[in-house]
């Protein structure tokens, strides 16, 4: 399969190239692009060894034309242009990409594989990957869905550094740095930049006067990737200055009571999901390079019979971006 990957010099590229290698997905030739500042130099796979950044702002009509499946780890004004480049050039190229572009288009599938891979079909040759928190929250309930008649959902999300791409992590070092060496401390935090030690509620803009678009984001994408789309969601977006990894605290309302073991035993078959019984449970800092949804804590609530509460954590360039992109286009292999 001829193959790119566009947006290599990010985290979620870099991640993407990796994890083909690991997976041994089936790949002829690989060309991987990224913006200018970066085109002319080399990456180093042990699986695909040297390879030359190109410039996605030059991608050749031939180039295209002989591509299979192009995995987009780019913003979304990036995304949108080469989404209708390809389309227009090569129609029969599959894209799955990361930006939120597409996400939320009612003829683009949104696609978590362990919940949603029957939406990938031959006649929809773009895919969108959801946002990483969504696809946390998605697979932290997805052992509930079909079983048990889901009410309400209420989630803290506590997203790691990572999720602001490597500005975000040289962000919180240079501030961490700072701090300890007393420079550059402001009076009153800025939620802009004070990052460091400090807990922030506001991630992306404001989607309205109460919500911001991660918000958001999080709530229409998981009810269209669930097909529910009158399911209630309350998301807060809490940005931490932690480095890696996503956790999320979740809290759901059943119609009817339950018993917590038969739910147990849902969560430890799973595909997925690494489940933690009794007071067992994982922690972020141990989890870079994970592949599975870490859930643990589940429990019920001693003042309802109906509602439940667990903790998730993924690593969120793993399963919450390029995994879950890799996977998609592993459901896409027998469609060639």
């Amino acid at each position: 399969m001829n193959i790119h990957i566009i947006g290599i010099s990010g985290l979620a590229g870099q991640e993407t190239i990796k994890l083909l290698g690991e997976r041994s997905f089936p790949v002829s030739s690989l060309k991987v692009f990224g913006f200018k500042k970066s085109v002319g130099t080399t990456i180093h796979d042990p699986k695909f060894g040297s390879l030359e950044i190109l410039d996605q702002s030059q991608i050749s009509a031939d180039d295209i034309k002989n591509c299979d499946l192009v995995f987009l780890a780019t913003p979304p004004a990036s995304s949108n242009i080469l989404v209708n480049q390809y389309n227009r050039i090569n129609p029969k190229c599959f894209i799955i990409d990361y930006s939120s572009s597409f996400r939320l288009h009612d003829n683009i599938p949104l696609v978590v594989p362990e919940i949603n891979s029957n939406t990938i079909s031959s006649e929809k040759r773009v895919i969108a990957n959801p946002n990483c928190t969504t696809i946390q929250l998605v697979l932290s309930i997805a052992p509930l869905i079909g079983q048990y008649s889901i009410q309400q959902i209420v989630v803290t999300t506590f997203q790691s550094a990572s999720g602001g791409g490597k500005e975000g992590i040289e962000m919180l070092l240079t501030q961490t740095a700072s701090y300890f060496n007393q420079e550059n401390r402001p009076n009153r935090p800025n939620t802009e930049t004070e990052y460091a030690f400090n807990n922030i509620p506001e991630i992306g803009s404001f989607y309205d006067a109460f919500t911001t678009h991660e918000e958001n984001q999080i709530f229409k994408e998981s009810q269209k990737i669930l097909d529910q789309f009158d399911l209630p969601i309350a998301v807060t977006a809490v940005k931490v200055p932690t480095m890696y990894c996503h956790c999320e605290s979740i809290y759901l309302e059943l119609e009817n009571p339950f018993k917590l073991d038969q739910i147990t035993d849902s969560y430890q078959s799973y595909p997925g999901i690494k489940f933690y019984p009794d007071n067992d449970m994982p922690f972020q800092n141990h989890l870079r390079g994970s592949d599975w949804v870490h859930i643990s804590r589940l429990r019920n609530n001693p003042y309802s019979q109906r509602s439940l509460s667990l903790w998730s954590v993924t690593d969120n360039l793993r399963k919450g971006s390029a995994l879950n992109a890799v996977q998609i286009a592993e459901c896409i292999l027998p469609l060639f």
